[in-house]
């Protein structure tokens, strides 16, 4: 999910129905989480053979692990920031999320 800005994820969590905010949380952290899990077991598979194991097969899978760690904390970043705001007393309207900018065609 975090291919989207902080922004852009506070406005969707924002513009989901309070109920539904933790169900689309996790699903949201689910797929980084898999993919640390999936990293660290092929890291204990590849250090458990009798070859050596290649230094960019292991400097791949800690960039993985690297990348969805990042992402998940973002996703925690910004559902702290939303219940901040949720519980400031604050009402908002929906937020329209930021505009990408145009690719060229």
């Amino acid at each position: 999910m975090p291919s989207k800005s902080k922004d852009e994820l506070l406005a969707l969590y924002l513009n989901t129905p309070p109920e539904k905010f933790i169900g689309l949380l996790v699903h949201d952290v689910r797929n980084p989480l898999s993919s640390v899990i999936s990293a660290a077991k092929l890291m204990s598979l590849f250090l458990s053979e009798p070859e050596p194991v290649k230094p960019d097969d292991l400097h791949e899978l800690i960039s993985i692990i690297a990348k969805a760690t990042d992402d998940m904390r973002l996703l925690l970043d910004v559902a702290v920031e939303y219940d901040n705001i949720q519980h400031s007393g604050i009402t908002h309207d929906k937020i329209d999320p930021p505009l990408l900018p145009e690719t060229p065609a």
